[in-house]
């Protein structure tokens, strides 16, 4: 995270904030009513720019862990669709898992903008039934 603070002659504050991880920016220009921006002013400027700057990494954590929770429940499909498990020795777990799958599929398309933490809590809830199940196939 880069911050960069500029006053020219006539007093006008610029403030560029840019997030390396994101390639996101933000800048705001203020212009001086009478010259100078009091110190005040200055300050509550820099705290408005550190705030958006945590809100914008808030938001990049809880879109990624969207994301690895998608790609999880993409990469439990595909598995399913391995011969081992479909085998009648793992039907039943099988159809657990299925139904797992389909319930964190629906959780996902219905929680589009809800926390990290939550989209890991839904993630750890399909691994509690896939692991124990993938162990025994591959056991």
């Amino acid at each position: 995270m880069n911050m960069t603070f500029e006053i020219d002659a006539n007093g006008i504050l610029s403030v560029l904030v840019e997030d390396n991880a994101t390639n996101n920016s933000k800048s705001f220009v203020t212009k001086g009513y009478k010259g100078n921006l009091t110190e005040e002013e200055v300050e509550r400027m820099v705290k408005e720019a550190k705030q958006m700057a945590e809100e914008d990494k808030q938001s990049k954590e809880r879109v990624q862990a969207r994301n690895r929770f998608e790609r999880y429940i993409y990469d439990v499909k595909g598995a399913l669709n391995n011969r081992n498990i479909g085998t009648n020795k793992w039907s039943r777990d099988k159809e657990k898992v299925e139904v797992a799958v389909r319930e964190a599929s629906e959780w996902l398309d219905g929680n589009g903008n809800v926390s990290k933490e939550e989209y890991e809590k839904s993630m750890q809830k399909l691994a509690d039934v896939w692991n124990p199940i993938i162990r025994k196939v591959y056991a």
